[in-house]
């Protein structure tokens, strides 16, 4: 294949990829400044232009997906869904307490984590993701009955707290 003829895939185009596969906002970015993770300058023109076609069937099979999105519904009256995302690409302490202290989550985390329960509707939260010794991306996105609520992006330390 002639230089000339091969596909550069652009940040843009590896962040689509990297959202396509499910990847959180900060893999998908890592995937992107890393460049994929040829080995090789020969290598790289080759796998561009794989990943690039990757990128091309995929956005084709989404676009073929129909239907709505489900938003799971609450577990009984007087409560919320709520999802919290936490993304890292370093090692994260994870705290997510509600208000009334009916859910407590504490882990350790690296790389991408959902974690989800039904609190009181009248409650807040307050979910938190840090590493002090470290800095890298983190990110904590708050999801309430499927939409986004708030979100904190940080570092070294990421706080919602609604």
């Amino acid at each position: 294949m002639e230089p000339s003829e091969e596909r550069m895939v652009t940040r843009h185009g590896f962040i689509r990829l990297g959202a396509i596969l499910g990847l959180g906002p900060v893999a998908a970015s890592a995937l992107a400044a890393c460049g994929g993770g040829g080995s090789s300058a020969e290598n790289a023109g080759g796998e561009a232009a794989d990943l690039q076609k990757k990128l091309d069937d995929a956005s084709k099979e989404a676009e073929k997906a129909s239907g709505p999105v489900q938003v799971p519904a609450p577990a009984s009256a007087g409560t919320k869904h709520v999802k919290v995302v936490v993304s890292s690409n370093i090692p994260a302490d994870v705290s997510i307490t509600d208000d009334n202290f009916d859910w407590v989550q504490q882990s350790e985390i690296t790389g991408d984590k959902t974690y989800e329960h039904d609190i009181a509707s009248d409650s807040g939260l307050l979910a938190e993701a840090s590493n002090l010794d470290q800095e890298g991306q983190i990110y904590v996105g708050v999801y309430e009955n499927g939409k986004l609520v708030a979100e904190d992006s940080d570092p070294q330390y990421a706080q919602v707290a609604y």
